[in-house]
């Protein structure tokens, strides 16, 4: 059932840069429009080998939309399926969009999102949890007590302070 648009990308299922691709401040740095994107995929996304009627229409989820046919539209069915669609839909648009800004020739990596992001002003929209995947940081935590508990918290900067000063010299020249 699930039918991508062609040029998928392996950080289509990255959730935390779903989270990222929803901010409006993001989606406005993306530039064009994401129904549009969507209105352009030429076939019904939930086709399952049945009928599918020959008009098209774009249903919006939660965090993304679909490009159904009438008939399938009005089905109502695999709600869940669907929203994975969307959100799939929602990746691909903004790695695109990202890829075309950069002038990258091949899909972009992590990297050249999160330099996509520092180029673009938007960096602290970036999830907590995704910096901390790049910056290779790991919450120390030690026995206290009756359980575990942070250490060096107050010690360190955060993933978005440190975000912050390795973007600073690049938003000097910019």
């Amino acid at each position: 059932m699930t039918t991508l648009p062609t040029g998928t990308n392996p950080l289509v299922g990255n959730s935390y840069l779903l989270e990222f691709f929803v901010k409006p401040e993001v989606i406005n740095a993306l530039g064009i429009d994401f129904l549009s994107w969507v209105a352009c995929i030429q076939h019904c996304q939930a086709a399952d080998g049945g009928y599918c009627d020959k008009n098209l229409t774009v249903k919006v989820l939660d965090k993304g939309a679909v490009r159904l046919c009438w008939h399938h539209d009005n089905m109502e069915s695999h709600p869940d399926e669907l929203a994975v669609l969307a959100n799939q839909n929602r990746m691909l648009w903004a790695l695109e969009r990202v890829q075309s800004q950069l002038r990258e020739p091949q899909p972009v990596s992590l990297s050249s999102v999160l330099w996509w992001a520092v180029k673009n002003g938007v960096y602290e929209y970036l999830p907590s949890g995704l910096l901390d995947e790049v910056f290779q940081r790991k919450e120390e935590r030690r026995w206290v007590g009756n359980g575990y508990k942070s250490t060096g918290v107050r010690y360190t900067e955060t993933v978005h302070e440190q975000l912050e000063r390795l973007a600073q010299p690049v938003n000097n020249t910019i």
